[in-house]
């Protein structure tokens, strides 16, 4: 996301990344069309929509304003809402210790938001609750999956999902059609267009496959546990890039590592 916002706007980057993975998964998707029923319909636009085109939108924007490996953090608080999601409308039971590692979790998410804003907390690090809003529609996403669609096979799922969302995103980029121009103009552009191509083949198509057969072969917050990993990899892929982190974001990640390992604990 970072390298194509270089020379792409967030609704550019995020409206090519979803229109890669639609591509890269249509033969998939028609292949398995025959397993389609009626009754998957509404829930794969729910996941498409839940899970991959809106916080697309979201990630892009927030990326303008806070470093990656921020975004990386935040995105450790999908079990967290899986949780919940799961506990209020989808009948997963959890416990008092669970409970505990929400609010530890989202004290993190406090402390990384405001990590360094001062006065400015409003125009800048506010942006970091698009993520949150993100991670809030992944956890719907893995409980609609996990109740809804299990019956379907985890390629299909991602395919058909893809299929429902990608015509959107790719009528954006034919109405915004500033991209051909920015190619033109930009020596670097295409190091941005292969930078969002990537990110839709393995950032969404690939990584999201692999994550809905984790949905379906285990249970919603385990798999959801993946995103423990997220904050480890965005961190070192930010450093590495020459970005800096505070000791308040360190201290975040403390409290969010803490709190998501202590809601693991659902049954």
């Amino acid at each position: 996301m970072k390298k194509g916002l270089v020379d792409f706007d967030p609704a550019q980057v995020a409206g090519i990344r979803i229109s890669s993975a639609f591509i890269f998964l249509l033969p998939v998707a028609v292949r398995g069309f025959r397993e389609l029923k009626k009754r998957h319909l509404k829930y794969l636009l729910i996941s498409g929509l839940l899970g991959s085109l809106i916080p697309a939108f979201l990630f892009t924007t927030a990326e303008t304003k806070i470093e990656s490996s921020v975004s990386g953090v935040l995105n450790g608080l999908t079990p967290l809402f899986t949780v919940i999601i799961g506990g209020i409308f989808f009948r997963l039971r959890f416990t008092r210790r669970t409970l505990i590692g929400v609010i530890i979790g989202f004290t993190g998410t406090v402390i990384l938001i405001t990590a360094g804003s001062a006065m400015n907390f409003w125009s800048t690090n506010a942006f970091a609750l698009f993520i949150v809003l993100a991670t809030l529609f992944y956890g719907i996403n893995v409980n609609v999956i996990h109740t809804h669609l299990e019956d379907l096979k985890a390629s299909l799922i991602i395919s058909f999902s893809m299929m429902m969302v990608g015509p959107v995103a790719l009528a954006y980029l034919v109405v915004n059609n500033g991209i051909p121009h920015i190619m033109q103009v930009s020596p670097t552009a295409i190091i941005s267009l292969l930078a969002s191509v990537t990110l839709g083949v393995f950032g969404t198509a690939v990584a999201y496959f692999l994550f809905n057969k984790m949905i379906k072969i285990t249970d919603p917050v385990f798999s959801s546990s993946v995103t423990y990993l997220i904050p480890v990899v965005a961190i070192l892929w930010g450093v590495l890039d020459g970005e800096k982190l505070m000791l308040q974001h360190y201290i975040g990640i403390v409290f969010i590592l803490t709190g998501v390992f202590i809601a693991r604990g659902v049954k």
